[in-house]
């Protein structure tokens, strides 16, 4: 019943807090159902720091011996997590839900500890590839009701604006640490691999971060353009991208610094009709851009955006949402996204004619003919 899937994202969303409601569902036949605790209290600092301080091997589980090495591990084996949680609360991410929407960081000290360890590493030669958490600049920032683990009812940590209860803003916190964390007698290199959220980035912590930290690219997740499927994600609005696009490009040019931004994307999300995914091909043809990095969405049990596939309405707002189905359809939005493959190229007419935007077809670059002899069909 997708009436009643809705009521219960809303339910379990609303007791997802500490000291929250017990939810009982009753399924799986008589006499038996399914219990949902509350999250515990947010753990202090200190236990944090503890868990990090037991021996990890950071090598491939005993289990995989002898069969080489192990792609997934060789990104992060180098990389360190400072902290906990997520308080983004994006509609397709399942982080929340995870680790909670408070935050709870370690401590420097026990950073530090686990850096001189792995820098004590010949093979390490010295570099961490990164310091953060779910998202790495939210380390050291709290407010007075996430860190009781009771974020507010009703109102987005971050929106359109970062709330002003979030103390200290701007991520300074994390640009002092991998500051303080670049002096560890061994360290060559502390480096910024996961993407900040940049909303939360000022203008004097994005310098630092850029100066020092930042090798060749910057990774931030502007997910989308269009204002339904921004607003469906609980992502800020695309003009809030662009204000930071422009101070990035103004900061890089006063430094001298070759330093980019590579963009992530997720195409099809709920609330994404074909005339939105159009703009996110209109918005990116003219900045001469086709991202690598474009996910199609898949919806994540329990989380918001999930709900929406599932009933085609907002779980907040019981408004509809527009929810792209069927392989095609999909690719279509895809195709939008990367619209420089060659692969793509009849996608992005038909929907562009699907659309009545064939005015920007032009934008396209002519298809390469295969030269030679005609071959016979």
């Amino acid at each position: 019943d997708p009436e009643a899937f809705l009521e219960a994202q809303r339910v379990f969303e609303e007791e997802l807090r500490a000291g929250g409601a017990r939810l009982v569902q009753p399924g799986g036949g008589p006499g038996r159902a399914v219990l949902v605790e509350p999250p515990p209290p947010p753990e202090t600092p200190e236990e944090l720091d503890r868990w990090f301080d037991l021996p990890f091997t950071r090598e491939t589980h005993p289990v995989h011996a002898g069969e080489g090495p192990v792609p997934a591990l060789e990104v992060v084996k180098d990389s360190v997590i400072s902290h906990r949680g997520c308080f983004g609360d994006c509609s397709f991410c399942a982080l929340t839900l995870h680790q909670g929407r408070w935050i709870v960081s370690r401590t420097p000290g026990s950073i530090e500890r686990e850096i001189r360890k792995i820098v004590s590493d010949p093979s390490a030669r010295g570099r961490i590839s990164d310091v953060g958490g779910p998202s790495a600049n939210m380390y050291g920032i709290g407010c007075p009701n996430l860190d009781k683990g009771e974020p507010c009812r009703g109102r987005p940590c971050l929106g359109k604006k970062p709330c002003p209860s979030l103390s200290p803003p701007g991520s300074r916190a994390w640009a002092d640490l991998l500051e303080r964390l670049s002096k560890v007698h061994g360290v060559k290199e502390i480096g910024v691999g996961s993407g900040p959220r940049f909303d939360l980035l000022d203008g004097r912590s994005l310098e630092r971060i850029c100066l020092r930290h930042v090798r060749g690219q910057l990774k931030v997740a502007p997910e989308h353009c269009g204002a339904k499927t921004l607003r469906a994600m609980n992502k800020p609005p695309w003009g809030c991208y662009e204000s930071f696009e422009a101070r990035f490009k103004n900061l890089v040019k006063r430094l001298g610094k070759r330093v980019f931004l590579s963009n992530y994307f997720l195409v099809a999300h709920p609330g994404t009709d074909l005339e939105e995914a159009v703009k996110l091909f209109a918005e990116l043809s003219r900045r001469n851009y086709s991202p690598e990095q474009v996910q199609v969405f898949i919806p994540l049990p329990m989380t918001r955006a999930a709900a929406m596939y599932h009933a085609g309405k907002d779980p907040r707002t019981l408004e509809p949402v527009y929810v792209a189905r069927g392989d095609h359809e999909r690719r279509l939005h895809l195709a939008l996204a990367q619209w420089k493959l060659p692969r793509h190229r009849k996608f992005v007419l038909e929907a562009l004619e699907k659309t009545g935007r064939m005015d920007l077809a032009g934008r396209l670059k002519p298809s390469r003919r295969s030269g030679g002899r005609k071959r016979k069909e």
